[in-house]
């Protein structure tokens, strides 16, 4: 009788948890922005947003390396289109373009299909936090003017690309253009207009403005050793290629 008692009130406690939390999620949920100003409006305010952040800067910065929300290490060479990923006890070696790769597990390298598909999906979720703020002007990407409290922002909704389309973000800018915050709707999140914070600005010795820290909601995300470089050399200095198992497996070209 009293184990009986016992599990449904554990049940109702759930039930009433469930029902808490998701009637927080529909106050906390905003509806996506559905009219604003598209054309020569949103273009400009968008260009705005790209100068802010030194767009050119960004696009000189032809390697990174950095750690994401504490969990992966990541190493970006622009100029062959390679990355590396370490997530749990594994690390990945792949070609951005095609994802070939090889996986590191026990002691050796080997061709891993599975685990670099996992390494690729989170390459472009990390990556894309280093400045997404220069993809207003991808393909597949709409851009327009929103009025919102103290201003304008810039909606940018993604019909195509990366591994979620459909995804939408609202850039809220500063007075100088630098963006401050974004909302977000986007398929791994089941509310809508979700806040995120855009803060700690770091500017990396080829100029690029990031930002390393990130308030959603009670949570803190946080981009940390963010260094970018003009070159892959410039950012391993005398350390070998890290990349080179891949060279040696003839699935990319030599280090230049």
């Amino acid at each position: 009788m009293w184990r009986s008692r016992k599990l449904r009130f554990a049940a109702l406690f759930l039930l009433v948890s469930v029902l808490a939390c998701v009637g927080t999620g529909l106050v906390l949920h905003e509806p996506r922005p559905s009219t604003g100003e598209t054309g020569a409006a949103a273009d400009a305010l968008a260009r705005e947003l790209e100068s802010a952040v030194d767009r050119d800067a960004f696009e000189a910065t032809r390697a990174f390396e950095w750690r994401f929300g504490g969990r992966h290490d990541l190493i970006w060479d622009r100029d062959r289109g390679l990355a590396s990923v370490t997530f749990s006890d594994k690390r990945a070696l792949f070609r951005v373009g095609d994802q070939q790769g090889l996986v590191f597990t026990g002691d050796e390298w080997v061709r891993d299909p599975e685990n670099v598909a996992k390494a690729y999906s989170i390459f472009i979720n990390d990556s894309y936090w280093l400045n997404p703020a220069i993809k207003s002007f991808d393909e597949g990407v709409t851009r327009s003017v929103v009025e919102v409290e103290g201003g304008r922002g810039l909606l940018i909704e993604y019909a195509s690309g990366g591994v979620t389309p459909g995804d939408a973000y609202l850039w809220i800018l500063d007075g100088n253009g630098l963006p401050r915050e974004w909302q977000m709707w986007v398929s791994i999140i089941p509310i809508g207009g979700v806040r995120a914070s855009w803060d700690d600005f770091i500017e990396t010795t080829t100029g690029a403005k990031i930002s390393t820290r990130h308030e959603i909601g009670p949570m803190t995300l946080r981009l940390e050793n963010v260094r970018g470089e003009a070159s892959l050399r410039e950012l391993i200095g005398p350390a070998g290629d890290p990349f080179e198992p891949l060279v040696r497996a003839e699935i990319a070209e030599p280090l230049q």
